[in-house]
């Protein structure tokens, strides 16, 4: 006794996690979510931020339903916002998990090609030829198609028997279906550079003059309803030792009209050891991730150095003072720069002044003469020498300013530490390199099937390309002529 029964195949049943995996892996979600990223970043470019220069006088020509509008939406600060970074960690992972989806499929397509394509799926090629050639044997052809594909450039080459019919597969370029991987890694790579700048970057000024030393930088700090003063500690010292102006004119002022350069001479001391910088307007300088940058100087004149002659009882010298620097007379006399005004009057100088044009230079001194006995005054220069307050000896000799360099108080730089710098760096750099591969290469597929049809050979050659298919088809075409010659047998 027999019985017959059914057999059913019922698909398993996907679960809604996967299901939700591979919508968050799709393309058409990881466009959609570019679409929002985009328009986010074209609102944070056309709507001024509060962390940029001119937010304040932007904010108060707001009215009062635009100003809740805008802050409730984020606007105001939308790159460091909640929702843009939970937008940037969504793509992220829908590029991850378009790429795990993907990547089984590339890697059959290289590593293990179909070899033995039917002659439906080879016409269905982007190029195909069928030729019947007379009087040639089958392994003759398969040698002369594989020569010829190697002279083509195709290294990966392969061959196979089905029956009566030989194949012969070759590939090149194979690498280029990874690019995409790569593309994706690159953008991996800068989303998370961007990510460490915008949470953990720290920048801030520092006002330097030589012999000032620093462990910290500030900077401010603006939202819609406060401004502040933010203080920054640094895990060293910085030790000005010099700054310096290199000047158009230099007897003119030290403005920017009339300055080549600006550079300030710096130490960086940490745990006992001294590295020397050098920061210029456009050299800025580094050490252990923080960037030196020069960013603005305050405008009150000063003497990098100072020339004084000095007359004693018909004798004159000349002596260079550095700034705050010390100096010795012939007669064992020292005189120190204790501070140097571009425009005296006998008031206080007023540190908000400008004095970059030197208008009236002088210089306080002190002379430490025999027995120690200390003498301070002021020295000048021109005119103002020759004047009765200005003609006065100070400690037994009469000074006079005979010239000096000319230099701002303080030069300001600008510090940062940025630690996703270098990943968004090298991510933009394998970008380019990856796109580059992508697109200026291309994966070419050859199969030659090779048959017996009574006393005739059956020639049938495809191929595809996934991109450059102009160059691709006329290298086909120069392949089939080096292959076969039309004919019927």
């Amino acid at each position: 006794m027999t019985s017959t029964g059914t057999l059913s195949l019922t698909a398993r049943p996907v679960s809604p996690v996967f299901r939700f995996l591979k919508f968050l892996g799709s393309v058409k979600f990881g466009i959609c979510l570019l679409i929002v990223i985009g328009v986010l970043c074209l609102a944070g470019i056309l709507i001024p931020q509060q962390n940029v220069a001119g937010f304040a006088a932007f904010y108060d020509g707001l009215t009062s339903f635009q100003r809740s509008a805008l802050e409730g939406l984020g606007l105001f600060n939308v790159f460091h916002s909640w929702y843009f970074s939970t937008l940037l960690a969504i793509f992220a992972l829908n590029i991850i998990l378009a790429s795990l989806d993907r990547f089984p499929v590339t890697w059959r397509l290289t590593a293990d090609p179909n070899v033995t394509l039917a002659p439906p799926r080879m016409q269905a090629c982007q190029e195909f030829r069928d030729f019947i050639s007379e009087g040639v044997e089958m392994d003759i052809v398969s040698e002369r198609a594989k020569a010829s594909l190697r002279r083509r450039g195709f290294r990966d080459i392969r061959q196979a028997t089905a029956g009566s019919v030989t194949y012969v597969f070759g590939q090149k370029g194979s690498w280029n279906r990874f690019g995409a991987y790569a593309v994706h890694v690159a953008l991996l790579v800068v989303l998370f550079g961007g990510s460490l700048t915008a949470w953990f970057a720290k920048s801030g000024e520092v006002a330097l003059r030589p012999g000032v030393t620093s462990r910290q930088i500030t900077t401010t700090e603006v939202s819609t309803d406060t401004t502040r003063r933010v203080t920054y500690s640094l895990p060293f010292e910085i030790v000005c030792t010099d700054i310096r102006q290199r000047l158009i004119d230099p007897d003119g002022p030290i403005t920017a009209s009339n300055t080549l350069d600006w550079v300030t001479s710096i130490s960086i001391v940490e745990e006992g050891r001294r590295t020397d910088l050098e920061v210029g307007l456009n050299a800025p300088a580094d050490y252990r991730g923080y960037r030196f940058f020069h960013s603005d100087i305050v405008p009150l004149g000063r003497a990098r150095t100072l020339t004084l002659s000095a007359v004693k009882e018909g004798r004159s010298e000349t002596v260079v003072l550095e700034r705050n620097g010390t100096a010795d007379l012939e007669d064992g006399t020292k005189v120190r720069l204790r501070e140097f005004r571009a425009g005296f009057d006998m008031r206080t100088e007023n540190p908000g002044s400008d004095t970059t044009d030197f208008h009236s230079p002088a210089a306080e001194i002190e002379v430490v003469g025999a027995e120690d006995r200390v003498e301070k005054g002021y020295v000048f220069g021109g005119v103002i020498a020759e004047m009765p307050f200005g003609d006065k000896q100070i400690g037994g000799h009469r000074f006079e300013i005979k010239g000096f360099e000319r230099v701002a108080d303080q030069h300001i730089l600008f510090v940062r530490r940025d630690p996703g710098q270098p990943f968004v760096y090298g991510g933009f750099g394998l970008l380019a390199l990856s796109l580059s591969g992508v697109f200026l290469f291309s994966h070419q597929r050859i199969w030659i099937r090779i048959e017996k049809e009574g006393e005739c050979t059956r020639l049938r050659i495809a191929g595809d390309t996934n991109r450059s298919y102009d160059s691709f088809s006329r290298s086909f075409s120069r392949l089939s002529g080096d292959l076969f010659s039309s004919g019927k047998c």
